[in-house]
């Protein structure tokens, strides 16, 4: 059984799971889970590296392009699927997108690439490459190829989701953002940099 997920801001403080469930439901009432500081939040780490460090070179383009395996902790125990993202929001043509995932079972704790092949019911999108896969990061501009230099934060976004997605493999970020909204029950997420 997953511990609670940290109190909404927005509701009164707490008195356990039932005070959680309703500030969850507030938050999607009300503000539709768009604003991330309202919503409840849980742990997203990695045995790859702590949170704000340098991620190794074997989960960039420069190395083996692996992706980096996270733990997801304290999810709400009404967590139905989880979602996962992975952006670069210092990216010259703005917020890049890299990887997209979905349908993460509840009950999963690690993440890494054997759940891509184990889990069938997990769904990988089209990243902002065009491509249905990992791309870790990646310092050359997607639109020229140029190099895009500099120190770049790349932000490994998991949603606490009340139910599966039903979308297509084909979709795109835009597909992905819309079929979560009014789904989150809470939010994680860790931060890596590269250069």
């Amino acid at each position: 059984m997953r511990p609670r997920a940290k109190r909404c801001e927005h509701g009164s403080r707490g008195h356990g799971r039932a005070v959680l469930a309703l500030g969850a439901a507030i938050c999607l009432a009300l503000w539709g889970c768009e604003d991330g500081a309202s919503l409840p939040s849980f742990e997203v780490r990695s045995p790859a590296f702590e949170d704000g460090a340098f991620i190794p070179t074997r989960h960039t383009c420069d190395g083996l392009n692996q992706p980096v395996p996270l733990w997801l902790d304290d999810a709400p125990d009404e967590t139905v699927s989880y979602a996962l993202l992975l952006e670069d929001r210092d990216a010259r043509e703005g917020v890049f997108t890299h990887w997209l995932v979905w349908n993460i079972p509840p009950d999963t704790g690690f993440v890494d690439v054997r759940l891509m092949v184990t889990e069938k019911q997990v769904g990988v999108g089209v990243n902002d490459w065009g491509n249905r896969r990992y791309e870790g990061p990646c310092l050359s501009s997607p639109a020229s190829g140029e190099p895009d230099p500099g120190v770049h934060r790349y932000h490994f976004v998991a949603y606490a989701l009340d139910t599966m997605l039903q979308i297509s493999p084909k979709s795109t970020r835009t597909i992905f953002d819309e079929a979560i909204r009014g789904h989150v029950l809470a939010k994680g997420e860790l931060t890596g940099r590269y250069e």
